[in-house]
């Protein structure tokens, strides 16, 4: 089956379509929700431990279709407006490529890779990813009130294609804030769209639309949110958990300090802690990780046999 988001017209409000199934490869799209990651490090053991609550999702089939660990290439064949959009861009392949790298940021066994190609109609089921304007849906119509439409193939479940189709029809440009209408009509965002989109090509469906209330970029309905909340993220996760982070950690130098390497981590703020007892702990620093890594060394010389340090995500 391939779902669709509706498109402007009224306030540009995400609905459902279904057009039927094709040899029982198609499926629709399902939504996940819910999955908390925390880092904690041992420095002596060289150990980590992630801690996840309850889920409160749902997938796109039990067992959930994925994708295979790696990368997923997606082809981008939207071209340019012909001028310059309200957030700057001057073509749709950097808006599309923004949401992609926003997922990316949170993806631990995938990454989506883009590629652009001249503008042009893709293929249904050639096993390519592609992005593109039509006015129709491989032959069919987009029906009323449609934004885009994005089809999904799996072998299992495993997927195996996922084009993603946005209507010629539609008023596009790329923004960010608030939604905005010129003369009472809603001028819609490509990037928030983008970004609900290829949520459904990881697999997320609407919460909203399975009983679930909460603020989410893949709800059914386009608001003024424009960006990822916790809610996708936790979804993405659930389904392409991050990778455990990989520690080193060196012999005390001279001055009997620790030095501590950790590769894999969220590029986010992160907040050092130790231990001598794995009750009791201090907050040593707060550092901003680049390229998944963070070197630490603990100024304090240790007296202690042992010494325990963890790292969490910093608010």
């Amino acid at each position: 089956m391939m779902n669709g988001s509706k498109p402007c017209g009224r306030p540009c409000e995400p609905g459902l379509r279904s057009i039927p199934e094709v040899a029982g490869s198609r499926r629709p799209w399902r939504s996940l929700i819910q999955c908390v990651l925390s880092v904690l490090f041992i420095a002596l053991l060289s150990s980590s431990a992630f801690l996840c609550p309850a889920r409160a999702y749902s997938f796109l089939s039990k067992p959930p279709m994925i994708w295979p660990n790696g990368d997923v290439i997606v082809v981008l064949k939207l071209g340019t407006p012909g001028r310059t959009l309200i957030d700057g861009n001057t073509s749709w392949e950097s808006v599309a490529g923004l949401a992609l790298s926003t997922w990316n940021s949170h993806l631990g066994t995938i990454q989506f890779s883009p590629v652009t190609q001249n503008p042009g109609m893709g293929s249904d089921r050639d096993g390519v990813n592609q992005v593109f304007f039509s006015s129709r849906v491989y032959g069919e119509s987009f029906g009323g009130l449609v934004l885009a439409v994005t089809t999904a193939w799996d072998n299992g479940t495993t997927k195996t294609e996922s084009d993603v189709i946005f209507n010629t029809a539609v008023s596009w440009d790329s923004y960010r804030g608030p939604s905005r209408r010129v003369g009472g009509k809603l001028i819609c965002d490509f990037f928030r769209v983008a970004l609900h989109e290829f949520g459904h090509v990881l697999g997320l469906d609407h919460p909203d639309q399975e009983g679930q209330t909460v603020s989410a970029i893949m709800n059914s309905v386009v608001s003024d949110l424009d960006s990822l909340t916790a809610d996708d993220i936790n979804g993405a996760q659930a389904l392409y958990p991050p990778r455990p982070p990989v520690i080193t950690v060196q012999p005390r130098t001279d001055s009997g300090l620790f030095h501590l390497k950790m590769t894999g981590l969220a590029n986010r703020n992160v907040i050092i802690q130790a231990s001598n007892d794995l009750v009791a702990w201090v907050s040593l620093t707060t550092n901003s990780i680049t390229n998944e890594e963070l070197e630490f060394t603990d100024a304090d010389p240790i007296n202690s046999r042992a010494r325990f340090y963890r790292v969490s995500l910093a608010p």
